[in-house]
């Protein structure tokens, strides 16, 4: 018995062992991996800061696009050929077509990386309702549609075989609700037409010779390059353009608001349905309160339009549009005789939150337990529904969606996103002086203006080939002429 005993204790323990050895092998395996996979990485990147600093040429001509985000996908994408842009709109290629070299630059470890967490990683890839007067520049964003219009849009990724749905608003969303799936028939069409990607490559200048366009890495220069579409976002573009290149400064937009003059702290990180009013334009929706202000697509909206000191109004009734226009006073009345309520704190029960609630009456100067009074109706009123609130700026920079700013517009043509005193330079995306508000208006403006750029700069090379070809041509005849002088003149003697 005792045997037997000692041998389950020691089997038990064997299981024990066991099961804390897996996971401590598991640990061990996946640090094996991470060590090999940096070694490999280092060894790569030893090798390219080993090489010459000399210039490494590109083979005959080429177009370099910088940014592996929304607008650099689709500007490599059309530049390669593997999506045409025509008069009627985006095609696929014929069986036979050439596809043209096309050089994707991206600094981070992968391309795509920014598309993945638009739309809380679902990406609102665009909206049904699309229009100019949504953005700022809208003279310049309307040019700009008028080439490629809101529809080519959709009918291109419908093309790389993307399937779409709309949702409220029109926001518009791949069926699969992930955003990996946009990069994926991205990656695939440049994949498909020989599109070279180089991650972990940051450009730092252009240099602009006579042969063409050169891209300045640490470890050296790459090109010539007939066309570069510059689409790294503004700060990083501005960094990289000709330094008499018109840009705005960036600031923040799409961004949680910083509040003055009311205390938000009892509401913290509470969501309310409101309406979210400056001057004449309001947003209805979701806001999400913070120590220090709002966030929520009302507020990000807003912060579009607003400067430090500005005054925003907040409607917080829960039914924000039966309040609105001055009705606000009506639905309470209307509401103190149905319930009879013996204190303030009874008049917010059942219609708000309990601290949502306690901001509204102390921003009246009342109290719950105050006995409910009707003359002081009015001012409980207005503070539902027409609280003021000063603004102070931007609550969090780092939250922002869009940063407004970038290559000033005028120095852009519209139809086809290159610079005018730069031919063959090209600036799509957040890197253009345009924003639009939240629901999927700036992922459609980086596509568009992808698309334009990138159908621009195949055309500039296939200008840059036949200019080739004719002064191949002339130096042909020449030689042929030469070739032919000296035959005549001998004949001329004899």
């Amino acid at each position: 018995m005792a045997r037997k005993q000692h041998v389950y204790q020691e089997r038990s323990q064997q299981r024990h062992n066991s099961h804390v050895r897996a996971p401590q092998e598991h640990n061990q395996q996946v640090r094996a991996k991470k060590k090999t996979r940096n070694a490999r990485m280092q060894d790569q990147s030893a090798r390219r800061t080993t090489q010459s600093r000399m210039t490494h040429r590109i083979e005959g001509s080429a177009i370099a696009v910088i940014g592996g985000g929304a607008a650099g996908l689709m500007a490599a994408v059309v530049a390669s050929g593997a999506l045409e842009v025509r008069q009627d709109g985006p095609a696929l290629p014929s069986s036979d077509a050439h596809y043209r070299q096309v050089t994707l630059y991206e600094a981070q470890n992968r391309t795509g990386k920014p598309i993945l967490v638009t739309g809380a990683g679902r990406c609102n890839i665009t909206n049904a309702q699309v229009s100019p007067s949504a953005y700022r520049n809208d003279a310049f964003v309307a040019q700009a549609f008028s080439k490629c219009p809101p529809s080519q849009v959709m009918d291109a990724f419908s093309l790389l075989g993307l399937a779409i749905y709309e949702e409220d608003e029109g926001r518009c969303y791949p069926v699969t609700n992930r955003a990996t799936t946009v990069v994926d028939v991205l990656r695939a069409a440049m994949l498909r037409a020989g599109v070279e990607e180089q991650c972990h490559r940051r450009v730092e200048a252009l240099e602009h010779t006579p042969e063409g366009w050169y891209v300045c890495m640490p470890d050296g220069k790459e090109g010539p390059y007939a066309a570069v579409v510059i689409a790294t976002g503004g700060k990083p573009a501005a960094h990289i353009l000709p330094d008499d290149v018109p840009c705005t400064p960036l600031q923040p937009v799409l961004a949680p608001l910083k509040i003055q003059g009311v205390n938000l702290r009892p509401v913290n990180r509470m969501r309310a349905r409101c309406i979210l009013s400056y001057k004449e334009h309001s947003e209805v929706g979701e806001a999400m309160f913070r120590s220090d202000g709002i966030s929520g697509i009302a507020a990000f909206n807003i912060s579009r339009m607003v400067s430090p000191g500005d005054a925003i109004v907040l409607n917080l009734t829960p039914d924000a549009q039966a309040t609105s226009d001055g009705q606000g006073e009506t639905f309470f009345a209307r509401r103190a005789e149905q319930i009879h309520p013996h204190t303030w704190e009874d008049m917010c029960r059942g219609l708000f939150l309990p601290r949502v609630g306690q901001i509204i009456l102390s921003y009246a100067g009342l109290s719950e337990r105050d006995a409910f009074d009707r003359d002081r109706l009015p001012a409980f009123v207005h503070a539902a529904t027409h609280m003021e609130l000063t603004v102070e700026g931007i609550a969090d920079p780092g939250r922002a969606q869009v940063h407004r700013g970038g290559v000033d517009v005028s120095a852009i043509d519209p139809h086809t996103m290159e610079l005018r005193q730069y031919p063959g330079l090209f600036v799509a995306g957040e890197g253009v002086d345009v924003d639009g508000p939240c629901g999927g208006y700036n992922l459609h403006w980086a596509w568009a203006s992808g698309l334009l750029a990138g159908a621009a700069a195949a055309q500039k090379l296939n200008q840059q080939k036949l200019a080739q070809r004719k002064i191949a041509k002339q130096k042909l005849a020449r030689q042929k002429l030469a070739q032919q002088k000296p035959a005549q003149q001998k004949d001329d003697l004899q």
